[in-house]
C-alpha cells in the first residue's frame, strides 16, 4: 500500500497543464544527468561539470518556478537536508577569518603549523610591497575547500530537488528503469572496449595512466556505479510475474516467453554482474556479497518472504557462464589475492601513515580537499616521493582528517537516517505489493557504503549524482508528510535562484582555466625550455580565471623559474632576466605559499632567491620547512645540508644529509668528499652514512682508497645480522669480494646458490671466482650447470673454452 504522502506527491501541487510540464522537465534533467554523466570519463573534467552545473542550475530554476506559484514546498523537514546543510556550514567555518589566537585554541595543530610555515615578518620583493599574510582558517589551503564548497552545494540542491520536488513511487520507478538500461549499455561497453583495446585506452583512443574499464579512468569506480544499477534491475525483477510462484523449468521459461521485460531484465542483470566482477575490482565484489548479505537479513528481520528469487539465481547463473566464456581464470587470480594481503599492496600503508592527521586535527580537519596537501609530511626518509596520493582510498577516513569528527558525524548520520527512511518504507511495503523496489535501492546504496571503505569513487561526479538521486528517493520513500508554510517556500526558491546563478558561473571559469592550462601543457610538449613564453601567457590566463588555485599559480611560478635556467644556462644572470623570470617567479611562489603553506616546492625556490627579497628568513630556515613538507625528497634534504653547512651549522648539516641518504643515493657523490674531508671514515660511518650495506659499499668508492675498508668491514659488520635468505648471502659475497677475502666469498657464494639454484648469474659469477682462485675442478662444474640451465650464455661459453684450453695445455 502507498503511503498517502507519497500519493499525494504523484499528483502535480500546481493546477494545470504549466506544472506538468515544469516537472516533467526537472525530472528529465535529472535523469539526463544520471544517464550521460558516467560516459564522460564519469564527468571529472571541467567541461563535464559544466554540463551538469548548466543542467542542475536548469532545473533549479524550474523548480524556483514551481515554488514561487504553488508557495509551499509539498514535503516538511527533511533531517537528511539538514545534515548536509550542516556539512556546508562545517566548510563556511572552515574558511572564516579567525585571530590568531582563536585559532589556537580551536585548533592548535593548525595554528602551530602556520607558525612554523609562515614567517612572522612578510617577505616581499626588494623595491616592491610585502606580500600580505593569509588571514588565519581553520582550513590549510581555503582555495581547494571552497572548491568543495561549490560540489557540495550542488549536491545539497540536487538532492533537495529530487527530495521535495521529483520523488513519488512512479518517478523512483523511472529512475531504477533508466539506471538498469544505462548500467547495461556501460557493461557492453565496457566487456568491448576491454577485450578489443589496451587496458589503459578509452573509447579506443584516449591513453589513461590507470587501469581503465569502460569510460572510467580507473576499473575500481566502474562497480561503484554499476552495483547501483544491478541493485535498482533487482527491485525491478523481483515482482515480475514469471518468477513469483514456483514453476517447473518448462513453465518459467514459457512464462518468460510471455513477459519479455522479465526476460530483458534477466539478462541486463547477467550482463551488469559480469561485468562488475569482471572489471577485476575487488572492493566490488565484496560490495555485492556485502550487499546481498545485508539485504538478506533485512528481508529476514522484517520477517518478509522475498519472492522470485528465481529470476536473481538465472541472472547469476548466465553472469557465471559469461564470466568462463570471458576468461574465469583471470578472475580467480584477481579475487583469491583478497585473502593474500590485498590491503598491503598501497592501502594499508597509507592508512597507516595519514590516521595521525586525525588525532593532530580532530575537531575540524586539515580543510575540505587538504588531503593531498597534508599527506606527503607523514612519509618519511625512505619512501616514495614521487606517488601522489589524491585521495585517502577510504572516503570515512578522508572526512576525518578533512572535516574532523564532526564532518564525520554529520556523514554517518544522513547514510543512518537514508537507511532508516528506506527500512521504513521497505516494512511499509512503500513503492509495491513487496517493497522490492525500496529494497533493491538499498541494495545499491549498500554497495556504495561498503565500496567506500576501499576507494575514492564518491569523488567522482558521475557516482556523486546517482548517489544523491538514489539517496533522496529512498528517503522520500519513508518520509512523513508535514507540509510547511509559504515563508519556507519563498525561501527555498529564493535559494534555488542564488544557486542557479552561482554553479554555472564558477564552473564556467574553471573550465576556462582548465582550456588555458591544456593549451599550457600542449606548448609545453612543442616548445624546448627557453622558449616557452607562450606558456607562460597561458598560464596567466588560467590563472586569472580562478585566482585561488594554488595549484595552478604553482605550475606558473615553476614554468617561469625553469626559463630563468634555462636563458641564464646561456647569458648568465642578469638583471633582464631577473627582471623578466626569477622576480615575478618568487612573487607567484610567495603567492601560492599564502594560499596554501604545504607545499614544499615554493619554500625551496624561495631560498634559493632569497637575495631578492626583503625581511627574508635564512635559506636555510626556508629549507628546513621544505624538509618537513616532503621527508621523502633526498633533494630538499640535501639542499638543506648544504644551507646548515653554508651558515655554519655541521651538526645539523650531517643530520640533512643523512635523511637525504636514507631517501636515495642519488647524491652520494657530492655528500661523502665533504664528510670525508672534515670527519674521516669513521665519522662519516657513523654520522652520515645510513645503516645500509649496499650504500656502504657504493659510497667507498667515492673515499681514497686506504679507507675503503672501514666502510666495508662496517657492511659486512651489518649484512651478518640480516636474515639468511639467499639475496642476503649473494649480497654478502659481493661484499667479502670488494674486501678482498676470496675464499670467504666462495663460501658465500655456494651457500647462495645452494638455496637458489635457478640464479645462473650468481652461479657464473661463482664460476669465474673459482676459475681465477685456480681451482678449475670446482669451476668447470658450475660452468657445466649454468650451460645446462642457459645453454646461450655467453659468458660462461666463453669461461668454458678457457678452462678446455687451460686443460688441454701442459701440466
Amino acid at each position: 500500500m502507498v503511503p498517502e504522502h507519497l500519493r499525494a506527491l504523484d499528483e502535480p501541487p500546481v493546477a494545470g497543464k504549466v506544472a506538468r510540464w515544469l516537472r516533467a522537465g526537472i525530472e528529465i534533467l535529472v535523469l539526463a544527468m544520471v544517464a550521460l554523466a558516467p560516459w564522460a570519463f564519469a564527468a571529472v573534467h571541467p567541461l563535464s561539470l559544466l554540463l551538469l552545473s548548466v543542467g542542475l542550475s536548469i532545473a533549479l530554476l524550474l523548480w524556483a518556478a514551481v515554488l514561487l506559484i504553488d508557495r509551499r514546498l509539498g514535503v516538511g523537514f527533511c533531517p537528511v537536508v539538514a545534515c548536509l546543510i550542516g556539512i556546508v556550514i562545517l566548510g563556511l567555518w572552515q574558511l572564516a577569518p579567525l585571530p590568531d589566537t582563536t585559532l589556537t585554541v580551536l585548533s592548535p595543530a593548525t595554528a602551530q603549523l602556520r607558525a612554523d610555515l609562515i614567517p612572522a615578518d612578510s617577505e616581499g620583493l626588494t623595491g616592491e610591497d610585502s606580500v600580505p599574510r593569509p588571514s588565519a582558517t581553520l582550513s590549510l589551503d581555503p582555495g581547494t575547500t571552497r572548491r568543495q564548497l561549490i560540489k557540495l552545494l550542488a549536491v545539497v540542491g540536487l538532492f533537495t530537488i529530487v527530495r521535495y520536488r521529483i520523488a513519488t513511487p512512479a518517478s523512483f520507478r523511472r529512475f531504477a528503469i533508466v539506471c538498469v538500461v544505462n548500467g547495461a549499455l556501460l557493461s557492453v561497453f565496457a566487456l568491448t572496449q576491454n577485450l578489443s583495446s589496451s587496458p589503459d585506452t578509452l573509447y579506443w583512443r584516449f591513453v589513461s595512466q590507470g587501469h581503465t574499464f569502460g569510460p572510467f579512468v580507473c576499473r575500481n569506480h566502474f562497480p561503484f556505479y554499476i552495483n547501483v544499477c544491478f541493485g535498482l534491475g533487482l527491485g525491478l525483477l523481483l515482482p515480475c510475474p514469471p518468477f513469483r510462484r514456483g514453476r517447473t523449468v518448462l513453465e518459467l521459461a514459457a512464462e518468460l516467453g510471455r513477459c519479455p521485460v522479465a526476460l530483458w531484465l534477466v539478462a541486463a542483470l547477467a550482463v551488469m554482474l559480469a561485468a562488475s566482477i569482471y572489471s577485476l575490482s575487488r572492493g566490488g565484489a565484496v560490495a555485492l556479497a556485502g550487499a546481498a548479505v545485508g539485504c538478506g537479513l533485512l528481508a529476514v528481520c522484517a520477517r518478509r518472504r522475498i519472492r522470485g528469487l528465481a529470476g536473481p539465481a538465472l541472472a547469476f547463473g548466465l553472469a557465471l557462464g559469461l564470466l568462463a566464456w570471458l576468461g574465469a581464470d583471470i578472475v580467480g587470480q584477481r579475487l583469491r589475492t583478497l585473502g593474500d594481503g590485498a590491503l598491503e599492496e598501497g592501502r594499508q600503508p597509507l592508512w597507516e601513515r595519514v590516521a595521525p592527521l586525525a588525532k593532530r586535527f580532530p575537531l575540524w580537519g586539515t580543510g575540505y580537499g587538504t588531503f593531498e596537501s597534508v599527506e606527503p609530511m607523514q612519509r618519511v626518509p625512505g619512501d616514495d616521493s614521487t606517488l601522489s596520493w589524491e585521495h585517502a582510498h577510504n572516503d570515512y577516513l578522508e572526512s576525518l582528517i578533512e572535516g574532523g569528527i564532526f564532518q564525520l558525524a554529520l556523514v554517518g548520520v544522513a547514510i543512518a537516517l537514508v537507511y532508516r527512511a528506506g527500512v521504513r518504507a521497505y516494512r511499509g511495503s512503500a513503492l509495491g505489493p513487496d517493497g522490492s523496489l525500496v529494497l533493491g535501492g538499498l541494495f545499491g546504496l549498500t554497495t556504495l557504503v561498503i565500496h567506500a571503505f576501499g576507494d575514492f569513487g564518491m569523488h567522482m561526479p558521475a557516482i556523486v549524482v546517482l548517489a544523491t538521486v538514489l539517496a533522496a528517493h529512498l528517503t522520500a520513500a519513508g518520509g512523513a508528510p508535514a507540509p510547511p508554510g509559504r515563508w519556507a517556500a519563498l525561501l527555498a526558491a529564493a535559494t534555488a535562484l542564488v544557486l542557479a546563478l552561482t554553479l554555472p558561473a564558477d564552473a564556467w571559469e574553471r573550465e576556462r582555466a582548465e582550456r588555458f592550462r591544456l593549451a599550457a601543457e600542449h606548448a609545453v610538449v612543442r616548445l624546448p625550455d627557453g622558449e616557452r613564453d607562450v606558456v607562460i601567457r597561458y598560464l596567466e590566463a588560467a590563472v586569472a580565471c580562478v585566482p585561488d588555485d594554488a595549484r595552478l599559480r604553482l605550475r606558473l611560478a615553476e614554468v617561469r623559474h625553469s626559463e630563468y635556467l634555462a636563458h641564464t644556462q646561456v647569458t648568465g644572470p642578469t638583471a633582464a632576466m631577473d627582471d623578466a623570470y626569477l622576480r615575478p617567479a618568487l612573487r607567484d611562489y610567495l603567492r601560492v605559499r599564502a594560499g596554501n603553506p604545504l607545499y614544499y616546492r615554493p619554500h625551496a625556490r624561495i631560498a634559493g632567491g632569497r637575495q631578492h627579497l626583503h625581511h627574508a628568513d635564512t635559506a636555510a630556515g626556508y629549507l628546513d620547512r621544505a624538509c618537513r613538507l616532503a621527508p621523502a625528497d633526498g633533494g630538499a634534504w640535501y639542499l638543506a645540508g648544504l644551507a646548515h653547512l653554508t651558515e655554519g651549522d655541521p651538526g645539523q648539516a650531517w643530520h640533512c644529509w643523512r635523511c637525504s641518504l636514507d631517501c636515495s643515493s642519488a647524491y652520494l657523490p657530492q655528500i661523502i668528499p665533504i664528510v670525508h674531508a672534515q670527519l674521516g671514515p669513521g665519522g662519516l660511518t657513523d654520522r652520515v652514512l645510513p645503516r645500509n650495506p649496499d650504500m656502504l659499499v657504493e659510497a667507498a668508492r667515492f673515499v681514497p682508497a686506504p679507507d675503503r675498508p672501514v666502510l666495508l668491514t662496517r657492511a659486512l659488520d651489518l649484512s651478518e645480522g640480516n636474515p639468511r635468505r639467499p639475496e642476503d648471502l649473494y649480497r654478502r659475497a659481493r661484499l667479502l669480494l670488494e674486501a678482498d677475502r676470496p675464499a670467504d666469498a666462495v663460501l658465500a657464494y655456494d651457500e647462495a646458490v645452494a638455496r637458489a639454484p635457478d640464479r645462473v648469474e650468481w652461479r657464473f659469477e661463482l664460476a669465474q671466482l673459482l676459475f681465477q682462485r685456480g681451482d678449475l675442478p670446482a669451476a668447470r662444474d658450475q660452468v657445466r650447470i649454468v650451460l645446462r640451465d642457459a645453454p646461450g650464455h655467453a659468458g660462461a661459453r666463453a669461461l668454458n673454452a678457457a678452462l678446455v684450453r687451460v686443460r688441454s695445455g701442459p701440466d
